[in-house]
């Protein structure tokens, strides 16, 4: 079905951030700003574990890695998260970790960044990695929503690849749903949250993909714009929760006017 939505689509292309993309690249392009968490341990064989997904957003400039506090809650120290450089090889502290307190009223508390902003200061390669997160968007009726790119990285996924003993590497794999947005009915009483359904059931655990980024595709003025959503809180094999934008925006706003 999802090749459907999208080949109805193949003659038009979408804008993010004001550059055309192609259809037929669409899925890959909105997909690209989600990485794996990156715990650094002390062990000498087992260098890093991986604990699920993050979103990367540049966002006032600072370099911020977006993902929820149950990702590390229990099992890693906050100050070793980390991310993975491109060879798998290299992985490169953060610069600090900003939350908040979380309550079970409401899963906006769960959100977590950590700031990059100073390696990417040095490492121009590392900051391409993270969206520009210039342009929010309006409140729209449902019927706008064309699709829904959502992608992180899904713990089952990860362990063929998780070859540090045998190879000193790690090759990871990135799932990637086109997804619609849920009925009104399939909305959840918390006002942080949307629920978005993969337009297929899916047929693995998306257990990890906790953090991963959710991009949507609105019709404007006859046109599919694309813009980052929401980040991906938690979800079963049907139905995915996403933390919606206007909320994150707000926690970046707070986190950009803390000295």
């Amino acid at each position: 079905m999802s090749r459907t939505i999208l080949s109805d689509l193949i003659d038009m292309s979408v804008t993010l951030n004001g550059v055309l993309v192609p259809i037929r690249s669409v899925e890959s392009a909105l997909a690209r700003y989600v990485d794996n968490l990156v715990v650094w341990n002390d062990d000498p064989t087992f260098k890093v574990s991986l604990s699920g997904s993050m979103t990367l957003v540049h966002y006032q400039g600072r370099c911020l890695a977006l993902c929820c506090q149950h990702q590390f809650e229990g099992h890693h120290e906050p100050e070793r998260v980390s991310i993975l450089d491109r060879d798998g090889h290299m992985c490169t502290s953060s610069g600090g970790m900003r939350g908040m307190t979380h309550t079970n009223d409401t899963d906006y508390t769960q959100l977590v960044a950590f700031d990059f902003t100073e390696p990417c200061a040095a490492n121009p390669s590392l900051k391409a990695r993270f969206f520009n997160l210039r342009k929010f968007p309006a409140d729209v009726p449902s019927s706008d929503v064309i699709f829904i790119v959502a992608a992180g990285f899904p713990s089952e996924d990860q362990a063929p690849g998780y070859r540090l003993a045998e190879a000193n590497a790690i090759e990871v794999v990135k799932r990637i749903l086109v997804c619609r947005l849920g009925s009104r009915n399939d909305q959840s009483a918390d006002d942080a949250l949307l629920t978005i359904r993969p337009l297929q059931v899916l047929n693995f655990d998306p257990e990890g993909m906790s953090g991963g980024s959710a991009f949507f595709v609105l019709m404007e003025d006859g046109e599919p714009v694309a813009y980052l959503g929401g980040v991906i809180v938690r979800g079963g094999k049907d139905a995915l929760h996403v933390i919606k934008i206007g909320y994150i925006q707000r926690f970046l706003d707070q986190i950009i006017a803390e000295p």
